[in-house]
C-alpha cells in the first residue's frame, strides 16, 4: 500500500502589525471641484409592478459628483442617482501627511517533508509601495526576499522584519 504525503501546514497567524504613522504633516493648497448648485432629475428604478417617477430637486455645491434624489412623496419610496455638473474649483488649505509604512508578517509550520517555519511580509504602504523587505538578526540582515524560512537546527537567536518605502520611511516589527 502506497501512501502519499503532501506539504501540510499546521498554523498561519498573524503576529504583528505596526507602522502606518503620519509623518511630515504640512498645509497644503488643493484644488477641489465643487459640483451641483443646480436642479438635478433623474428617473427611479422601481422593481416592477411600480412605476418609475422622475425625481428633481435642487443639490448645493459639494464635492461629490453625483448625488442621490430621494422621495417620499409617493405611495413608495423613490431614488435615483445622477451625475452633478462641474459648478467651480476652489483652493483650499488642507493637512498632508506622508506614511510610514507598516512592516506585518503572518507565520507558517510545515511538517513533512521536513519540519519548517515560515515567516512572509505581508507589509503595506498606504501611500506609496515597500521597495525593500529584509529579515534580521542582531541587526544583520539574512534575508531579503518576501518570505523567510529555516528548520530548528537553523533558527535565528533573534528575528526581526523591517521594510522601507518608495520615499526612504521604514518600519520594523520583532518576529521573536
Amino acid at each position: 500500500m502506497k501512501y502519499i504525503y503532501l506539504a501540510a501546514i499546521l498554523s498561519t497567524s498573524t503576529l504583528a502589525v505596526a507602522g502606518d504613522q503620519a509623518v511630515n504633516c504640512r498645509m497644503a493648497d488643493q484644488a477641489v471641484k465643487l459640483y451641483g448648485e443646480h436642479q438635478a432629475s433623474c428617473y427611479s428604478n422601481n422593481p416592477y409592478p411600480m412605476p418609475n417617477v422622475q425625481l428633481s430637486q435642487y443639490v448645493a455645491e459639494q464635492s461629490s459628483q453625483s448625488a442621490v434624489l430621494r422621495s417620499f412623496n409617493y405611495p413608495f419610496p423613490a431614488s435615483c442617482v445622477v451625475q452633478l455638473n462641474y459648478y467651480r474649483t476652489i483652493q483650499q488649505q488642507t493637512q498632508v501627511c506622508d506614511y510610514t509604512p507598516a512592516a506585518h508578517f503572518y507565520s507558517s509550520q510545515l511538517n513533512y517533508p521536513v519540519y519548517a517555519t515560515i515567516y512572509t511580509s505581508d507589509s503595506t504602504d498606504r501611500d506609496g509601495t515597500i521597495v525593500k523587505t529584509e529579515w534580521l538578526s542582531a541587526g544583520n540582515v539574512i534575508g531579503t526576499a518576501k518570505s523567510y524560512s529555516f528548520i530548528p537546527q537553523t533558527k535565528p537567536a533573534s528575528l526581526t522584519l523591517k521594510v522601507t518605502d518608495n520615499q526612504g520611511y521604514s518600519d520594523t516589527v520583532k518576529v521573536y
